[in-house]
């Protein structure tokens, strides 16, 4: 009997200690990952104006090459690093091991970014020295190249060698940032984010987004829908946007008014859509 509790009592000390030396190796088994970008015509974005901007790039880690299966922190949640207005992002506590980053969603006036970068965590990689990656951001538009060809209008002027030397200067006008903007009568929906705009808040930054971001017409569209439109009406030359509509959204009804011969015919027909 006390050599059977000798045995229990080995066998718990045993286990206690498998148990300890897990968790210490697991504890062991964590390290820190971060993220720097960087814009490839830097100097540029950074005295153009507010159409560029490095905050707010989305990076996702994968398990694998292919960046098909996301990675996840040592919390459990999906791993994605944010960048700040510096192109750094914040770090995350990772398992140690291999990942694989790639850009999911560009900031403001920059391209997406389609590399795949591989980054390494090991035990060594804290919060002040993470392991860490660096991609270079390109710019939507670059450096603009100016090019002027000065002719004469006049007659008996031929010599062009009188030309020489005439300088240009470009500056840049920042019209957003000059325009006056009215209180709104009625809410709209900005293609660049495809939400609902209220008020005047956020009216410059949209406009500049605007400039250098894809339209999120299908998405603009499907918001539409979903706040119960139900009659698209086109005003000008053309019916390129009611067929993006009849493609879109086909059980919603379009109309186009080209000309100022289609005002009454537009009129007739909402008020038939209406009974």
């Amino acid at each position: 009997m006390l050599k059977n509790k000798s045995m229990q009592i080995q066998s718990r000390k045993r286990q206690k200690k498998k148990t300890i030396s897990l968790l210490m190796i697991l504890a062991m088994s964590l390290g820190c990952l971060s993220f720097a970008g960087f814009n490839a015509d830097r100097a540029f974005a950074e005295s153009a104006n507010r159409q560029y901007s490095l905050e707010g790039a989305r990076y996702q880690l994968y398990t694998d090459e292919a960046c098909t299966t996301e990675a996840m922190d040592a919390n459990g949640n999906s791993a994605v690093l944010v960048t700040d207005a510096g192109g750094n992002s914040g770090s995350l506590n990772m398992n140690t091991g291999t990942y694989y980053a790639k850009e999911v969603a560009a900031s403001t006036g920059y391209k997406l970014d389609t590399a795949v970068y591989t980054v390494t965590v090991t035990e060594s990689n804290t919060e002040a020295s993470p392991a860490a990656f660096t991609s270079n951001e390109p710019p939507v538009y670059g450096s603009p190249v100016f090019k002027v060809f000065k002719t004469s209008i006049g007659e008996g002027y031929e010599d062009y060698s009188k030309f020489i030397g005439a300088e240009f200067t470009v500056k840049y006008y920042d019209v957003a940032d000059k325009a006056e903007i009215s209180d709104l009568k009625i809410p709209y929906i900005a293609n660049a984010t495809a939400e609902v705009v209220e008020d005047t808040t956020n009216i410059r930054d949209l406009l500049q987004t605007q400039v250098s971001s894809s339209v999120m017409w299908e998405q603009t569209l499907l918001k539409m829908k979903d706040l119960g439109v139900d009659v698209f009406v086109e005003i000008g030359p053309g019916k390129t946007i009611a067929g993006f509509v009849k493609k879109t959204v086909p059980e919603i009804p379009v109309i186009n008014v080209s000309t100022v011969e289609d005002i009454d015919a537009a009129v007739e027909k909402l008020a038939e859509l209406a009974k």
